[in-house]
Order: structure tokens, then C-alpha cells, then sequence
């Protein structure tokens, strides 16, 4: 079976009265894309839903699903120390 690949990313700030929805569509999409053939995902390493989801994927890993996890970073190491005190970050 070939490696096919979903990617995360989203908000930092989600709604507080958002959250359980969007943990049981995030579960339900993530099972489906496992019982699709995904086998690899990638998540942002930013605050709120992108370390949820890769949270998901790790708790996923632990109980046997043959799946990697990438996590990516917006930025080139050291450029977060560039972002800081511009009101950016």
C-alpha cells in the first residue's frame, strides 16, 4: 500500500465553546484518514489545534496504528527570536 500523507495546521486560539466539537470531528477525520491508507501526518508545532491534532496522532500511535508523525515549524531556527518584542508573536 502506498504512503499517503495528511497535514494539519490551524488556529492558536480556538473557541472555548468550540473545543468538544472540534475534538470529535478531529477524531472522526483522523480515524478515517487512517482507514484510508494514510499512513504519515504532519502538524504545524504552533499552539492550540496543531499540537491537539498531533496529540491525537501520538495517542493513536500508542495504541497500534502503523503511523508516523512529522512536525513542521514556520520558522528558521532563530527567526522566532527575531518575532519577539514586534508585537508579532
Amino acid at each position: 500500500m502506498p504512503n499517503h500523507t495528511c497535514c494539519f495546521i490551524g488556529n492558536r486560539h480556538l473557541p472555548v465553546k468550540s473545543i468538544q466539537r472540534i475534538l470529535l470531528n478531529l477524531d472522526r477525520e483522523i480515524e478515517h484518514c487512517i482507514s484510508n491508507g494514510v499512513s504519515t501526518f504532519i502538524c504545524g508545532g504552533a499552539l492550540g489545534f496543531d499540537q491537539i491534532a498531533a496529540s491525537f496522532i501520538i495517542a493513536k500511535k500508542g495504541l497500534g496504528k502503523k503511523i508516523r508523525l512529522i512536525c513542521t515549524s514556520m520558522y528558521k531556527s532563530g527567526q522566532i527570536m527575531e518575532y519577539e518584542g514586534k508585537g508579532i508573536l
